[in-house]
């Protein structure tokens, strides 16, 4: 009996400095779950000031005809189906992780077209967006790109052929559904 309590105390000891030791290599956490001793948290801006300019020349230039969103995720934009559920959910990830740079939509907020600010340095990367412009194409959208920084002429010319011809909107999600649903009960 003393062998087994004997026991029973070098058990609760050896677990006692286990945890104290665990503990003190744990480094103290802020209150925001942060480690103020390893982390530093700046704010950064929405949009790069070539993304600003461009912006506000769409705003201008588009008026209350549209509205306009930046930095929106593929993953807001569209959906994979029609594959196995292997295909999709690997379409889906590539796709999840790009951003458009601006979303444009009619005031209804039914999407229209997605534009896109290539730099010089991005000639390397015409494959991609060839491909990036397929899918968005493929979901019924516009795609417009603008190389270089934005000049007026440039947005005016977007402008233009939003307006010019009747584009067919992507409804939302909740009327996607609804038009689904009234147009099964038809």
């Amino acid at each position: 009996m003393t062998y087994i309590l004997a026991l029973l105390v070098l058990g609760l000891l050896s677990a006692l400095v286990f945890v104290s030791k665990n503990t003190a290599r744990r480094p103290a956490v802020a209150k925001n779950g942060v480690n103020n001793s390893k982390f530093s948290l700046k704010r950064k801006t929405l949009l790069t000031p070539r993304e600003i300019d461009c912006y506000k020349l769409l705003v201008k230039e588009l008026g209350p005809d549209f509205v306009v969103f930046s930095q929106v995720a593929f993953s807001q934009i569209l959906n994979v189906t029609g594959g196995n559920h292997s295909e999709n959910r690997r379409l889906w990830m590539t796709m999840s992780q790009k951003v458009a740079d601006f979303v444009i939509c009619d005031p209804d907020l039914a999407m229209l077209a997605v534009l896109e600010l290539d730099d010089r340095s991005h000639q390397d990367k015409q494959d991609k967006d060839r491909q990036r412009d397929l899918v968005i194409q493929g979901i019924g959208l516009k795609v417009f790109r603008i190389t270089g920084p934005a000049r007026q002429e440039d947005v005016a010319s977007v402008a233009i052929r939003l307006r010019g011809k009747p584009l067919t909107p992507v409804a939302p999600p909740r009327q996607a559904q609804r038009q689904t649903a009234s147009q099964t009960s038809d």
